[in-house]
């Protein structure tokens, strides 16, 4: 198991035996005739040919490979206490030309992908030759959901009334975004994008409710609303900034020249 970090949270990479990848794919050309039991109908992929496999049949053939595999993963990231690895869902994928599986998220802590059969040439592109990125049959990945595991970017958003902010952390791949919300009180909606949401108090100074952020998004018993202690009152020893007369002269003549600027733009 090789642990990388391509842009944030780690990524394992293994082989799988061949005893795991002959057991796996016997069971899908076994069942994946059986029109009953195919899933494809139920995800979000546009293939024709999905398997969920059974509980009982990952416990008694995929189950110790699997925790091996994931054992291995969390040990390279020096993460320990973890009292229980269960595998939740598992499914086999026959895809063929034409079809593809659109971005999407999976439950859980972790999610892995193997590849049992590889047809050759697969990053081959016939329609554009010396290229030197090769992205067919390739896998993409995002960040930007939380994970217990994932050791990515915070954003604490302290603006009760827009989306913006909530928008663009989700679009960086921001694992925990804190920002306020009216649960059953007055408030902005500002949508769903937040991960963990704190009261917004309008009674509260606003380094308080900031506070109240990041205190929010410390939170790791997932319980709502994020913060649920006082924030005292931030404003008697806070932080104050002196600046020199020539730092004021400096800032007063750039004001100065900005407000001449607009002043005598055409209307």
């Amino acid at each position: 198991m090789k642990n990388i970090k391509p842009f944030g949270p780690s990524i394992g990479k293994t082989k799988l035996s061949q005893k795991f990848l002959d057991i796996l794919n016997k069971e899908f050309d076994e069942k994946s005739k059986i029109k009953k039991i195919d899933y494809s109908s139920k995800l979000a992929s546009q293939i024709k040919n999905e398997l969920k496999i059974s509980e009982k049949f990952i416990k008694k053939n995929l189950e110790k490979e699997l925790k091996n595999n994931i054992s291995k993963f969390l040990s390279n990231e020096k993460i320990k206490n973890i009292k229980e690895i269960k595998i939740m869902n598992l499914w086999v994928v026959r895809q063929f030309k034409g079809e593809y599986n659109p971005i999407h998220y999976h439950e859980g802590d972790l999610s892995g992908v193997g590849y049992l059969k590889l047809p050759k040439g697969m990053t081959n592109n016939k329609m554009v030759k010396n290229k030197k990125v090769k992205t067919n049959g390739t896998i993409d990945f995002i960040n930007g959901q939380r994970g217990f595991l994932s050791k990515s970017i915070y954003n604490v958003v302290l603006e009760p009334f827009t989306r913006f902010s909530h928008l663009m952390g989700f679009w960086l791949g921001v694992h925990r975004l804190s920002g306020c919300h009216p649960f059953n009180a007055e408030g902005g909606y500002l949508g769903n994008l937040i991960t963990h949401p704190v009261i917004y108090n309008p009674h509260l100074h606003a380094s308080q409710q900031f506070v109240s952020l990041v205190e929010g998004i410390s939170n790791t018993k997932r319980e709502e609303p994020s913060s649920k202690i006082k924030i005292s009152n931030q404003t008697r020893n806070r932080a104050r900034f002196k600046a020199f007369s020539e730092e004021k002269s400096a800032f007063k003549e750039k004001i100065l020249k900005i407000c001449l600027f607009l002043f005598y733009l055409p209307q």
